[in-house]
């Protein structure tokens, strides 16, 4: 399973806990919203994607206030593990 499979899982994981746990919520549709263009890119779009996703989505966390369930932290630092992926030396060698 390839770098991109993997965080597509990992993130298809987190919006799954998200939606059991806060549906309707605005971070539980930023997650699924960015994991359907992620799931559409591919090189340097789907790299860029994830940055602005590591960027953006603990702001929208913040914004609502909501406390994330032990699974869903879980789920949510294994996504952030992939966060070294974003970095611009790395930016092109995200493959599927």
């Amino acid at each position: 399973m390839g770098k991109k499979d993997r965080i597509v899982k990992a993130m298809q994981a987190l919006r799954d806990e998200l939606n059991r746990q806060h549906e309707g919520s605005a971070i539980a549709k930023y997650v699924a919203g960015t994991l359907t263009n992620l799931q559409h890119c591919e090189g340097v779009g789907f790299s860029g994607t994830l940055q602005d996703f590591f960027q953006h989505v603990p702001v929208v966390k913040l914004s609502e206030a909501i406390e994330l369930s032990d699974a869903e932290t879980k789920l949510w630092n294994q996504v952030f593990s992939y966060q070294e992926l974003t970095d611009s030396s790395r930016v092109a060698r995200v493959k599927a």
